[in-house]
């Protein structure tokens, strides 16, 4: 039990008592370090006496327990101490203070610890209150309460002197700690509201870009700097605090170096790849204002910190930089991909250079928009880095009449003045909207080739093509002539390939074909003159097996029924053509409305060995005919309502005439019939045949 009163003018103090295996012991100190050789306590009328000899700073002194019956606890009456008999007296009471345990000083405690072993050398294991010295008693690190006689702690030996050698104070770093920890606490917040921010408005409003529309941002370097990047700021403020928390320079260090080396990398990446990582614009503008804000309430500007002012004009310099990059950027319209800058042109001059980098990304995709004026722009120079070149037609850039491409590009080349994609063979890139005349000789024309090219005057298709595919001529208005002479491989023209090329009067298309798609001559309105071989496909979208093969598909002919190239017109369709002349070649069976409502004065076709089907040449246009040698049957209706038929010959081969085969033919004058008259059959509704044989 230990003893908190103590009084000055008594020589021995009893420090503690206890019972201890049936004996009772009484720790003495030795205030005044004299010779004691007796002690006697006081026990009701009887005192006890004990024989001792020592000049120790404290000694023990033992009684058998059933030899005393302390009340309360063991009194010291007198004392022989150096030869001399002193009484002790119990008036001048000073209790002693308890220890106070190092956890009251909360995180300072961690701290006072450090500076103990620190400055005084103790061990860490022993320190767990704080020493503290009064006039005649001092508290040690241990937590044990020594008086001032005594040199060394009684409980873990440590030398007095060695304690208090260095004075540990630790107000002054209190007060550092909380300036720092709440600093810190303050800037959490709006580091978590930028956060909230730029995820929530930006990745997820705008898709990861407010400024640029940006699909590079999943790449390795988007991912680092949309997610991890920012986040660190807050975990190396999260680890400082409580690196200060625990007074440890280590963690503290680590949460300052993650603090710092992410703010450094953010900032660096945000100048050098300012284009590329623009989505992350939000959080490094805020973060370097709340930052700056942050360095120079912590530093409270000192002026010898040169790695602090070296950052806080990093955090300064970077957003002005960034104002400045965005106001320069402007003038570019743009997306970036994994590939590159996809670059929209807003540049309207002679001699226009696509710029090879922009931002230190490459340019990889130039795009041309609608609505824009390119109309200044006569030569193009693209670099090597492009590999995509989207137009919606050459009259975009109407003087465009020269490309020129910067050696090494692997993506496209320059064959007979058009820009070709290296990836896939003969595709067409871009065609120079002044371009005047093209010698096709690459294998396959791919769709939407030269649509639009309205300066386009002749095309020579050579021996090597083998396709023209759709829409690949289309809205070539000022296209004369298609010189089909060499093109002897030729075999397929898809939908719509020669469409709206109204300065086109005449066409000889290569018996190779074997392929004919939907109206390729659609709204080809001033066509007089066409030959070519007998491949058209289905009128009507049925399966009626006799409306196979059928010319007039050439210029859409039921696919909608009253589009170009048919002699009736309807609202629904488009303008009729008058052609002067059709010639057929290769073909072998005629069938059904094959030239119905063909708006055509004469039709030519080769001999065959077959029949007229019905209403072949019905309610057309045609003004003379010769029918073919081969033919043996004129079918019912075939020539019916042909207002215009004036001259007909008829060969020797034809036996029979079917009913109402010329009915309506009100301007029908000459019939000439090679054959014998007699051995003709004509039946009824053909009187008009009658009558002029």
């Amino acid at each position: 039990m230990f003893n908190n009163q103590f009084y000055k003018e008594n020589p021995l103090h009893v420090y503690s008592y206890e019972e201890k295996n049936g004996h009772y012991v009484v720790s003495i100190i030795n205030l005044n370090l004299g010779h004691v050789e007796e002690v006697t306590f006081a026990q009701g009328k009887e005192n006890i006496t004990i024989k001792v000899d020592t000049n120790s700073d404290n000694f023990n002194v033992e009684f058998d327990v059933s030899d005393i019956y302390f009340v309360e606890k063991p009194t010291i009456c007198n004392a022989v101490i150096d030869g001399k008999k002193i009484d002790f007296t119990y008036i001048d009471c000073e209790y002693i203070i308890q220890p106070k345990s190092i956890f009251s000083m909360r995180r300072e405690r961690f701290l006072y610890v450090q500076k103990m072993v620190k400055q005084n050398g103790l061990k860490k294991e022993n320190i767990t209150c704080e020493a503290v010295r009064f006039d005649s008693y001092w508290h040690c690190t241990c937590g044990h309460i020594n008086f001032n006689c005594q040199d060394k702690c009684m409980n873990c030996h440590e030398e007095k002197r060695k304690i208090f050698n260095n004075e540990v104070f630790v107000d002054k770093e209190q007060g550092e700690s909380n300036y720092f920890i709440n600093l810190n606490m303050a800037v959490l917040p709006f580091i978590v509201l930028t956060l909230i921010l730029n995820f929530f408005i930006v990745n997820v409003l705008y898709k990861g870009d407010v400024l640029y529309s940006n699909t590079a941002y999943n790449d390795f370097l988007g991912v680092m700097d949309r997610f991890v990047l920012p986040l660190l700021p807050v975990v190396g403020i999260i680890v400082s605090i409580i690196g200060r928390n625990k007074y440890s320079k280590l963690i503290e260090y680590i949460g300052k170096g993650i603090k710092v080396a992410s703010l450094v990398t953010l900032n660096v990446i945000s100048l050098s790849l300012f284009v590329r990582t623009s989505y992350n614009f939000v959080i490094v503008f805020a973060y370097d204002i709340i930052f700056a804000v942050y360095y120079a309430l912590l530093l409270k500007v000192k002026v010898k910190n040169i790695p602090a002012w070296a950052m806080l004009l990093l955090l300064i310099g970077t957003p002005i930089s960034n104002i400045a990059m965005i106001s320069y950027y402007s003038q570019y319209e743009m997306s970036i991909n994994t590939s590159g800058v996809n670059l929209v042109i807003n540049v309207n001059e002679e001699n226009y250079h696509v710029p090879k980098y922009i931002g230190g990304i490459p340019v990889g995709q130039i795009t041309f928009k609608n609505g824009y004026d390119y109309s200044k722009i006569k030569t193009l120079n693209i670099p090597s880095t492009v590999h995509t070149v989207s137009i919606p037609t050459p009259t975009l850039i109407p003087n465009l009449t020269k490309i020129n491409l910067e050696d090494g590009n692997k993506n496209l080349y320059v064959h007979n003045e058009v820009l070709f994609y290296t990836s896939t063979k003969n595709k067409i890139a871009l065609v120079p909207a002044k371009l005047k005349e093209i010698k096709v000789d690459w294998e396959e024309v791919y769709d939407y080739s030269f649509r639009g090219c309205t300066n386009l005057e002749k095309v020579v298709i050579t021996d090597s093509v083998k396709s023209i595919n759709q829409y690949a001529f289309e809205y070539n208005y000022s296209l004369k002539e298609i010189d089909f002479s060499d093109a002897t491989n030729l075999k397929s023209i898809g939908d719509y390939a020669f469409r709206y090329n109204l300065s086109l009067t005449s066409v000889e298309i290569p018996d190779s074909l074997t392929y004919l798609g939907i109206s390729p001559f659609e709204y080809c309105d001033n066509m007089k003159r066409i030959k070519a071989p007998f491949v058209g496909m289905k009128r009507y979208t049925n399966n009626d097996s006799s409306n196979q093969n059928l010319f007039t598909r050439f210029f859409g002919a039921g696919y909608r029924y009253s589009q170009a190239g048919l002699k009736s017109t309807s609202s629904a369709g488009g303008p009729t053509i008058a052609l002067d002349e059709v010639i057929i070649t290769n073909q072998a069976l005629i069938q059904n409305v094959t030239f119905y409502q063909a708006n055509v004065k004469k039709i030519v076709l080769n001999e065959m060995n077959s029949s007229f089907g019905n209403q072949v040449f019905a309610e057309s246009s045609i003004e003379e005919m010769v029918i073919p040698n081969g033919i043996t049957e004129i079918g019912t209706r075939c020539f019916e309502e042909c207002e215009n038929l004036k001259t007909i010959t008829i060969p020797s081969t034809v036996r029979i005439i079917k009913q109402d085969a010329f009915k309506g033919c009100s301007s029908l004058t000459s019939v000439f019939y090679e054959g014998d008259k007699s051995s003709l059959v004509i039946e009824s509704g053909n009187e008009i045949i009658v009558s002029l044989l």
